[in-house]
């Protein structure tokens, strides 16, 4: 599964996702808009700023993705002048790491989406 999530400084935004069936991805835009907590893998990485890796989620700590089946996740912050403004986040249904090679496209995908999310950003602040 893969989604990206947005964060404007105060709120969390779901803003795209993939692999999800029709009944969690309804669960999972219900969750938001919200402040970051403790509760999940993005909410670790919009407070943290830093990669998280979960080769095998924790089920104290990963309730709302072990409820999908999710078992390993990897969140990379989508930072722009330091600042993080989102989440790009991966999860697995079978535990074990991500390899090195992984997580290193995963990084290249979350500077891509920063681009991305900086066009929209800047499109959606034009005067109409």
């Amino acid at each position: 599964t893969a989604n990206i999530v947005e964060f404007d400084g105060k709120l969390m935004h779901q803003r795209a996702h993939d692999g999800y069936d029709p009944d969690a991805c309804a669960r999972l835009f219900t969750a938001f808009p919200r402040p970051p907590g403790p509760e999940t893998g993005p909410d670790s990485v919009i407070l943290s700023g830093t990669v998280l890796h979960r080769p095998d989620a924790d089920p104290g700590i990963f309730a709302p993705g072990r409820a999908l089946g999710l078992r390993a996740t990897l969140g990379m912050p989508l930072l722009r002048e330091g600042q993080v403004i989102g989440v790009l986040m991966l999860g697995r249904f079978v535990a074990g790491p991500f390899g090195q090679s992984a997580i290193e496209l995963v990084q290249a995908f979350a500077e891509q989406a920063v681009i991305a999310l900086s066009r929209v950003s800047a499109t959606s602040r034009k005067p109409s």
